[in-house]
């Protein structure tokens, strides 16, 4: 059986060096059989320049300005020929360099795999992006309902099917979330598999913390909007927004009485884009966000026969913190 390719897609916006960086890494893998497409931003600062002088082989697609992740990807996706989309971060690094030989692999071995994400670990602290469940599972393999697109291997197939990112609801935050709901509902898997792992830069500065907080709400909340039953969508409403408001007042943030209303807009175009996902859908994403599965035979278990999880359950577990 000849090897897939893969089309390694990166979103270039003013970061130049850390752009070289990232490349370096892809073209360091043992996997031979991939492309690059890299689609910029926009970029000022010589990102275009340094690509066309030091690597002349990749697809290079240039954009007059910034239309964000969840478009910058769709457009990438057109240029891609690989049935198997490498997503990459512009600033994070890939390693080891069997990292995606080995997602090929096993993308090989499972038919019903869509997404693959990797650990997350910022070089300068060691610290790891937690994946949903805390610190337990942080070396365990997994599957799940979400994933980080920080560097993520997505099936073609699974892409076309869910129907690609979606350019009109996220300029950015939680545009994975609203793909890997859509990706469930078509009977593929997410896994988590950290023996792959991608240094990740934490942002020293916190720049615009207020305002990602801000779109990870709003988002979250149309995601719940477009594809949950209506009543759950309600009550997670009424405990997320005021929640998001008495903390961020809390924090000195004022401004945040007048991102209620772009919560509210974000909710009504959820309403007229809402496509509902099957029960076993939701059954499986409730059943996965109190524990993940552990093997592929548990996650197929899952599928065939999705337990009914108490709702009261799922509200007490996020209100300990875990993420929704």
């Amino acid at each position: 059986m000849s090897s897939p390719t893969v089309s390694v897609i990166i979103l270039s916006y003013n970061r130049r060096d850390e752009m070289r960086e990232c490349i370096n890494s892809i073209m360091a893998q043992d996997y031979a059989d991939y492309e690059i497409v890299i689609l910029d931003n926009g970029s000022t600062d010589g990102s275009v320049e340094m690509l066309r002088a030091e690597f002349p082989e990749i697809k290079l697609i240039l954009l007059d300005e910034n239309v964000g992740a969840s478009a910058g990807r769709s457009r990438a996706l057109e240029h891609a020929e690989g049935s198997l989309v490498l997503q990459v971060d512009n600033d994070a690094i890939l390693m080891p360099t069997s990292a995606m030989r080995m997602m090929v692999d096993r993308f090989r071995k499972e038919d019903d795999l869509g997404i693959i994400f990797t650990r997350i670990e910022d070089p300068a602290t060691g610290i790891t992006y937690r994946q949903g469940y805390g610190s337990r599972f942080l070396d365990e393999e997994f599957y799940t309902w979400r994933f980080h697109g920080c560097v993520a291997m997505i099936r073609r197939d699974a892409i076309v099917k869910a129907g690609y990112y979606l350019p009109a609801e996220f300029f950015r935050a939680s545009e994975e979330n609203d793909l890997a709901v859509r990706v469930l509902d078509a009977g593929y898997n997410i896994l988590y598999m950290p023996s792959t792992l991608a240094l990740h830069k934490r942002s020293p500065k916190m720049r615009d913390r207020g305002e990602i907080i801000f779109l990870t709400v709003r988002n979250n909340l149309a995601v719940a909007w477009k594809f949950m039953p209506i009543w759950r969508a309600v009550v997670l409403t009424l405990w997320r927004t005021p929640y998001f408001l008495v903390t961020r007042l809390l924090s000195g943030d004022v401004g945040a009485f007048g991102r209620l209303l772009g919560i509210a807009a974000g909710i009504r175009g959820a309403l007229s884009r809402r496509r509902p996902v099957s029960r076993d859908t939701v059954a499986i994403i409730d059943a996965l966000t109190i524990a993940p599965a552990l093997d592929v035979e548990a996650m197929r278990s899952l599928r065939a026969q999705p337990p009914k999880t108490p709702f009261t359950t799922l509200i007490l577990r996020r209100m300990r913190g875990h993420p929704t």
